[in-house]
């Protein structure tokens, strides 16, 4: 089952704005590798190896595993790496943090899976990001950290799938490419990532409407086209979810998620109905959320829409000069993170860098900055203990 033949296709037109020169033919040759790997691939899984889906969900195949939640786990890591190395004292934690990331994927990396090409264009993103934050290092050669991540994850899939696989031509040709050239690819990949999945999954497909949003975020799309249609499809597919599967199940919180975070990030309104929107959804996203979150505290899907959604509440408290009820969103989810997890603890000493800023910046009392750096430095200890231990393991 295709989707349907009246869906509006993707683009982009802010493409035509931003397409780099190229000085080598020999790019777009790599590039025209990538993009049919990608079509090739998201055709293989559905197709080949048997993937199926229903409006709300997608099912691996009988005896096979989704390896969905996994990952999300290892785009989330190394969204938490990327915390680590923008804080000059721990980036010896975010390398430790980046060696589980690697060893992570070679747990993922054979299987056939749709997730792989939701996920796959997202970490990327943030090790290039780490990549830019370290780039004046010089132990760090440009774009070495997300080299080596394409490069293993290359010859991974050349000895678990062979030389002709999609999988191994796409990052075969994203490794050849030059480091402006490979960031390029990212976008045009991410893209065609996106319309291959909406002509067979639908274009309301959680998985696709998850792929639209975190794209128009992550490379600013500002064409306004699309902006109306997507909020509308996330209310539509919301709906069904909470009718047919509830309003605490995984499904509509994470929808919910994801049309929070498009508000937030990209939805073009009128500046009072923006905030009125993102402050609904941000507060209904905390507190299904939060409502499941029970027991030591372990980094999954809730507890990061918990994160987000707390993160969002606090910034805009205080955008209005609210301290007090920033302080009380940041605290609350400080107190669970506490003595979670590695990655739940560096959620929150990212949420208490945060607070610590704004209290600085709008020249808040001393001794509540120092309270707040205090709290860090307990999370910074335990999070090098903690790393240590699991890259010891190892």
């Amino acid at each position: 089952m295709l989707g349907t033949p009246n869906e509006t296709k993707f683009s982009d037109r802010d493409d035509l704005q931003t397409i780099p020169v190229i000085q080598s033919p020999d790019a777009y040759l790599l590039q025209e590798q990538m993009l049919s790997s990608v079509h090739n691939y998201a055709l293989g899984v559905f197709q080949s190896r048997k993937w199926k889906f229903d409006p709300l969900r997608t099912y691996a195949p009988q005896g096979s595993q989704d390896f969905g939640a996994i990952w999300k786990d290892l785009s989330d890591q190394c969204f938490g790496a990327g915390i680590l190395s923008r804080n000059h004292g721990q980036r010896r934690e975010a390398i430790m943090k980046l060696q589980c990331i690697l060893e992570g994927i070679e747990a993922v990396g054979n299987a056939s899976d749709p997730h792989l090409l939701v996920r796959f264009w997202r970490l990327c993103r943030y090790l290039h990001g780490i990549n830019l934050s370290t780039e004046n290092e010089p132990s760090q050669p440009r774009g070495q950290i997300l080299r080596l991540f394409i490069t293993r994850f290359r010859d991974l899939a050349r000895l678990n799938s062979g030389e002709q696989s999609p999988l191994y031509l796409l990052l075969d040709a994203f490794s050849k490419m030059d480091f402006e050239d490979a960031i390029w690819g990212l976008r045009i990949g991410h893209l065609r990532a996106i319309q291959t999945l909406q002509s067979i999954i639908g274009e309301r497909h959680p998985m696709v409407l998850s792929m639209r949003v975190y794209y128009m975020k992550q490379w600013r799309i500002k064409d306004g086209r699309h902006h109306d249609m997507l909020v509308d499809h996330h209310l539509q597919t919301l709906r069904a979810a909470e009718t047919t599967l509830g309003t605490s199940s995984d499904e509509a919180i994470s929808i919910l998620h994801d049309l929070t975070y498009y508000a937030y990030y990209s939805l073009q309104d009128d500046a009072d109905m923006k905030t009125d929107k993102v402050l609904a959804f941000a507060i209904e996203l905390r507190r299904r959320a939060g409502a499941r979150l029970h027991g030591p505290c372990r980094w999954n899907m809730l507890t990061q829409y918990y994160t987000f959604a707390t993160q969002i509440l606090a910034t805009m408290a205080s955008a209005q000069n609210d301290l007090v009820q920033a302080e009380s969103y940041i605290r609350e989810a400080v107190a669970r993170f506490h003595n979670g997890d590695v990655e739940c603890q560096t959620r929150a000493s990212m949420l208490l860098g945060k607070y610590e800023r704004w209290i600085r910046d709008k020249n808040g009392p001393v001794w509540e900055v120092m309270r707040a750096r205090e709290t860090i430095q307990q999370l910074q200890s335990s999070l090098t203990n903690a790393l240590s231990g699991k890259t010891r393991g190892h």
